[in-house]
């Protein structure tokens, strides 16, 4: 798997409840589960938020790369490195397949969460479920959002529209096939492939970004620059950020930004530019990344400015 997607997997945080419900397939994925009493399907993310006053979800993520791949990191040292405490993890069978569930402390903003994190899959394919809670609410919390990822059933053979359950649309170009979907972000390249890309390509990831951020029309210039430079996957990915300019422009009828940086892939050490467009709207923003070694760059910008051409958010 490509380091800029494990990364991108890595970065997703996560945020859960009660009792158990009826089972609900997962718009958007290949998922059904049981969310607990006081949960409803986000609108914001792939999966259940919520609806009192705690900040609680169970988030679904499924990643198109071997499981063993996605495991690596779940050990006691390298969630220490992301600030993260292993409480606690086994092997188990959840619907007849292999599973491992991890129990995981994090301080983020001043309060302790936990996390129940369950992750299944096979050689090419791999589903992260993912449950947070504020610690000092575990005894409303922790046993219906383990539960709720344990009644976690597989419909692989299940046709589903990639965008289902999101709230935008794009379109392929000549150049860029839509590959795939992580969470809320639609996958375009060259191959049409979604994972083990070859670096020459150009690709893009589109989506709903779930980070709460209120952007005045003043901030939007600064706030992309600060959104590539301060973005883990792209550091993991690429070295020697410059700015290479940036520019307002109308996505969707909405007053966005689109940034340039030139930068150096760190494996091949290849010039390479990312291009970035911020569409904000009320307390969050969609974004549209997307990236090509630079000597392509003539060929592709053209075609990035295409898929944001046919951004469109729809109800």
């Amino acid at each position: 798997m490509n380091s800029f997607l494990k990364t991108f997997i890595l970065l997703l945080s996560l945020i859960l409840f009660s009792e158990a419900a009826l089972a609900a397939r997962v718009a958007g994925t290949q998922i059904d589960l049981e969310p607990p009493s006081g949960f409803a399907p986000s609108a914001q993310f792939t999966g259940f938020a919520y609806t009192g006053e705690y900040n609680a979800s169970i988030v679904i993520t499924e990643i198109p790369a071997p499981v063993t791949e996605i495991l690596k990191p779940f050990t006691s040292e390298t969630l220490a490195k992301n600030g993260m405490t292993l409480l606690d993890s086994s092997k188990i069978k959840v619907d007849n397949a292999d599973a491992s569930l991890f129990h995981v402390s994090q301080s983020q903003g001043g309060q302790i969460y936990i996390k129940w994190i369950l992750i299944s899959g096979d050689e090419k394919h791999t589903v992260l479920i993912n449950g947070i809670f504020p610690q000092d609410q575990a005894s409303l919390f922790d046993a219906p959002i383990k539960r709720a990822l344990l009644s976690t059933k597989w419909n692989a053979g299940t046709p589903k529209d990639v965008f289902e359950g999101l709230q935008f649309r794009v379109q392929p170009t000549a150049k860029l096939k839509i590959a795939g979907r992580i969470s809320n972000y639609i996958i375009l390249s060259e191959s049409g492939q979604h994972s083990n890309i070859d670096s020459s390509e150009g690709r893009c990831f589109v989506g709903d970004n779930e980070r709460s951020v209120n952007l005045s029309a003043d901030r939007l210039a600064e706030f992309s620059k600060e959104r590539l430079l301060g973005m883990r996957a792209m550091q993991d990915v690429f070295k020697d950020f410059s700015d290479a300019g940036g520019k307002s422009v109308q996505v969707d009828n909405v007053a966005s930004y689109e940034r340039l940086m030139n930068a150096v892939r760190r494996k091949n050490g290849e010039a390479n530019q990312i291009y970035l467009v911020i569409i904000p709207y009320p307390n969050r923003f969609d974004e549209i990344n997307c990236f090509a070694p630079a000597s392509r760059m003539g060929e592709l910008l053209p075609q990035f400015r295409q898929v944001t051409a046919s951004f469109k958010r729809v109800p």
